[in-house]
């Protein structure tokens, strides 16, 4: 039997902030970004395999390092070591629970790409163990509040399914 909780209401529009739902093994949310969702999943990754983290290869793997950054490090400052810039911004940043640091500063589809690589190395398979999706109400569609109204519908729609499979 799975869980769906909501983080409160969800609001589409401009300003980059899209709704997304997520599942991890049983546990289902609805999330106002998809920011929000992507650190749900990356900390219940860490939290399924802690060790994960652990040793003196860790910050070298695969799937810590992109062009000139890092996506998971022990400070701000290690995450953007060819920019150190944007480590004076924790807009681009978030400590995690077990004390790494997480790049925010990347595309949807990088973050994307990071959580399918971390689920695999831990052992997890994408949608079997968890899942991402992010809810797009806007296609095609101009005016700011028909995105709004569209973007309710579509939350509601997901919502009424959920609730089905409980």
């Amino acid at each position: 039997m799975s869980t769906l909780t909501s983080v409160g209401p969800v609001r589409c529009g401009r300003g980059g902030r899209r709704p997304a739902w997520v599942r991890f093994k049983e546990e289902e949310k609805l999330f106002k970004s998809s920011v929000e969702a992507f650190l749900f999943l990356a900390e219940k990754m860490f939290a399924f395999q802690p060790s994960f983290l652990l040793g003196e290869k860790a910050q070298s793997h695969y799937l810590f390092e992109g062009r000139g950054r890092r996506y998971f490090a022990k400070s701000p400052q290690d995450l953007f070591f060819s920019s150190p810039d944007l480590a004076d911004n924790p807009a681009n940043y978030r400590r995690l629970s077990n004390e790494w640091y997480v790049n925010l500063n990347a595309s949807s589809d990088r973050k994307m790409k990071i959580l399918s690589l971390l689920g695999s190395a831990i052992g997890l398979q994408e949608g079997k163990d968890w899942e991402f999706k992010s809810v797009e109400p806007s296609i095609g569609v101009k005016n700011l509040e028909d995105k709004r109204v569209a973007g309710r519908r579509l939350v509601e729609k997901l919502r009424q399914r959920l609730s089905k499979r409980s």
